[in-house]
């Protein structure tokens, strides 16, 4: 698993010892093509995705104020920077995809952020690590979502 540390702040996330390896899912497809796409092509249109993240998440920044947010499938991190924005404690972006490297390059410099490579359906943190919960164009990824919302759920 590859983890990407925040730089330091009050308020840090372990990823668990021992946590299972990568579902045994066929996602491999997935996991190359995204990885490929969000490390060649890193567009970023900061209003356009302001936007999209309150029109799809529902989220302000005062929701997230104080929380420990996941960003679940966070893809090149183009969220991630929106919720780094708000006064969340930390903002934890999560792919299985090479994305993450992306990611991190994307959020460098936001002591708010951390970025790690690994599945949505086996999460290497401890449950009930979040306050808040998001997902952006992942569930059409997914070859079955219904696990995903329980995985996040016992989060």
């Amino acid at each position: 698993m590859l983890v990407v540390r925040p730089e330091p702040n009050e308020r840090s996330l372990p990823v668990q010892p021992g946590s299972p390896p990568m579902a045994q899912l066929d996602q491999e497809r997935t996991k190359s093509t995204y990885g490929l796409q969000w490390n060649r092509f890193r567009i970023i249109r900061a209003d356009e995705d302001r936007a999209t993240f309150r029109n799809r998440t529902g989220l302000y920044p005062i929701d997230l104020e104080g929380q420990l947010v996941l960003d679940a499938g966070c893809g090149m991190g183009r969220y991630l920077r929106i919720a780094a924005d708000s006064s969340a404690s930390l903002v934890v972006g999560l792919d299985l995809s090479h994305a993450v490297v992306a990611a991190r390059e994307l959020t460098t410099g936001l002591a708010k952020v951390a970025v790690v490579r690994g599945d949505l359906l086996k999460l290497p943190f401890p449950p009930a690590s979040f306050d808040q919960i998001y997902s952006l164009g992942v569930l059409d990824h997914t070859p079955d979502p219904a696990p995903l919302f329980s995985a996040w759920l016992g989060s």
